[in-house]
């Protein structure tokens, strides 16, 4: 996922240079723009970076684990996206900072992966209706 965001900054920069005008003025924008790609980048990678698993209870309540083993409480966001073999969560963590996480699995071999699948689809559901 950092790897296509990287590479659509650098198109990004690379449409801005092609831009016609003053060759300073096209400098400071290309300069501009991958400050800003670094700093949205460092921004979403700061908070994934700490934890080490995502815990789903049976009830819908989602807790992050931090390296430690510390866990704290976050809610899911909508946006989350549950596909046959892939899950993208997002969530908010108790200080306020967004995060997704990308899980990949097989849901014939991997009961917990399956079970995960079931109930976001179950709580996404209830909160359509």
């Amino acid at each position: 996922m950092l790897a296509s965001g990287v590479a659509l900054y650098v198109a990004g920069a690379g449409a801005l240079w092609s831009l016609p005008g003053p060759r300073p003025g096209s400098i400071a924008l290309v300069l501009a723009w991958i400050a800003y790609g670094i700093y949205a980048c460092r921004r979403r990678i700061r908070p994934a970076a700490g934890i080490s698993a995502c815990v789903l209870d049976a009830t819908g309540a989602l807790e992050l684990v931090s390296r430690e083993g510390r866990r704290t409480p976050a809610s899911r966001l909508p946006g989350t996206i549950v596909l046959q073999r892939a899950i993208w969560l997002r969530y908010r963590d108790r200080d306020g900072r967004i995060g997704a996480e990308l899980f990949t699995g097989s849901p014939r071999r991997d009961p917990e992966f399956r079970r995960a699948g079931v109930l976001l689809r179950l709580l996404a559901a209830s909160r359509n209706n």
